[in-house]
């Protein structure tokens, strides 16, 4: 059988299912199921009474459907989008493990905040002691505790904890490694300028890829220099784009 005749196999499945589970459904494509119904239109659909956990619904559209008695994981579909019904859906954290991973550190300086509750979960299914995580994830203690409250930590205190929870999981059994890494994956950070002689804001998604855009068109306005080798702060940034990009527009 080709990969085509496969795909269209594995749709068929899904299609000619009387399932409503949206789990069993999804189990059906041989794919993973945790990012299957991202970018998906989920709009009016009777979606109560399911057990998402374990899944992620980033960019789907579900405005309309009943999530009455809907259990998921937290950060589920805090990128997903809703109507005004359904914003006891999500929560303010927009940001996962991949999005901490992939931010380059060294051209933006930026801060983060997780979830309060985030980091003890995840000592409490791993059976670590506080003592022992601190440690062992190169965190002092006063810091972790910072982290464990949903204080404002550096990126690379953030880093330490994330790191070590990701390199630690093959130690622990299946279903601890599959509790820890939901929650890694699911979106349970939020990032933070500021900071330095200035109070700290919250930054967006949207306003993480402008600052940049930026950066790159900065770096096209200011002659003979290694600009795009320097970290700025998100404010420095903002002050150079207006000095050398808007005022030759």
């Amino acid at each position: 059988m080709s990969a085509f005749e496969d795909g269209i196999s594995r749709v068929m499945r899904i299609l000619s299912s009387k399932s409503k589970s949206l789990r069993e459904l999804a189990a059906l494509s041989e794919r993973e199921v945790f990012d299957f119904y991202r970018g998906a239109n989920l709009v009016g659909l009777d979606l109560s009474q399911q057990d998402l956990r374990g899944m992620n619904f980033d960019d789907a559209d579900i405005r309309f459907s009943s999530m009455n008695g809907t259990i998921f994981d937290e950060g589920a579909f805090n990128r997903s989008l809703l109507d005004e019904s359904q914003n006891w859906l999500k929560d303010e954290f927009v940001y996962s493990l991949s999005d901490i991973e992939n931010h380059s550190s060294d051209s933006i300086l930026l801060f983060i905040k997780f979830r309060p509750g985030f980091v003890d979960s995840c000592i409490d299914i791993l059976g670590m002691r506080f003592k022992e995580f601190s440690a062992r994830s190169n965190v002092g203690e006063s810091t972790l505790r910072k982290a464990r409250k949903g204080d404002i930590i550096s990126f690379e205190t953030a880093r330490n904890i994330l790191s070590f929870l990701k390199d630690t999981l093959p130690l622990f059994d299946p279903d601890q490694q599959k509790l820890v890494s939901n929650k890694l994956r699911q979106p349970m950070a939020l990032f933070f300028s500021g900071g330095i002689n200035t109070a700290f804001k919250p930054v967006s998604p949207e306003k993480l890829s402008r600052l940049f855009q930026m950066r790159e068109e900065i770096a096209a306005s200011i002659p003979n220099t290694n600009y795009l080798s320097w970290r700025d702060t998100a404010e420095a940034i903002e002050w150079n784009y207006t000095y050398w990009v808007e005022r030759d527009l």
